[in-house]
């Protein structure tokens, strides 16, 4: 089964750079890109746009988001758990 990582960043040579690292170092891992902290939660939660969402094994969140700061979105993960 692939590894399922949610790479949560709004700047593109970010993701970009991030995708390549983690092409070389596993090729066969699904990559999933939202841009800001709200559309973080709604994947996390598989609501909206984000139903068939998979669960992320690995999430790389970047703290200074758009809609929605980073750690809001850690506070409510904790939270969740």
């Amino acid at each position: 089964m692939p590894l399922e990582i949610l790479i949560v960043d709004d700047n593109e040579c970010d993701v970009w750079l991030i995708r390549v690292i983690l092409g070389q170092v596993n090729e066969t891992a699904r990559l999933h890109v939202v841009t800001d902290g709200f559309d973080a939660m709604q994947f996390l939660g598989t609501q909206g746009r984000y139903a068939d969402a998979p669960r992320p094994d690995l999430m790389l969140l970047d703290l200074a988001l758009p809609r929605m700061h980073g750690r809001i979105d850690l506070a409510r993960i904790k939270a969740s758990l």
